[in-house]
């Protein structure tokens, strides 16, 4: 079986009340952070703004210094294994969502209610971090 690498960036977005963005894939079923892939040639902030305004229309966000966490996890679809990292940046925001073809719905989470919607423990260990971060 082939193994393909992949690269992409995810934003722990917090409003003013310190809720955080969550949106769910349409094709995953799966409640995660905004994110997506980074393209050849690509640089990551570069990416995380592309990313995050093709998802939920956010073009207005201030990253806080100093997070910057990377996840990595393995998939298999269609014959092919992917080895997928994740590098994961906090940031705050004032606007207003408007989501993409590819999430059916999102929502401003506490840590709590966000940490109920993860399925994935990389997901609960960033927003652990982030959280640690803001505190």
């Amino acid at each position: 079986m082939k193994t393909q690498k992949i690269h992409a960036v995810g934003l722990v977005l917090l409003n003013a009340e310190n809720k955080v963005l969550v949106v769910f894939k349409k094709m995953t079923k799966v409640w995660e952070f905004p994110q997506g892939t980074v393209e050849k040639g690509e640089e990551l902030l570069d990416t995380l703004h592309r990313e995050i305004e093709e998802e939920v229309s956010i073009t207005d966000f201030e990253l806080l210094e100093g997070f910057q966490e990377n996840t990595y996890y393995r998939f298999q679809r269609d014959n092919m294994l992917y080895d997928k990292t994740v590098t994961y940046f906090l940031g705050r925001t004032t606007q207003g969502v408007r989501l993409s073809e590819e999430h059916l719905e999102y929502r401003w989470c506490s840590f709590d209610e966000a940490m109920n919607l993860f399925r994935y423990e990389n997901h609960k260990e960033v927003l652990k971090k982030a959280f640690e971060k803001v505190s």
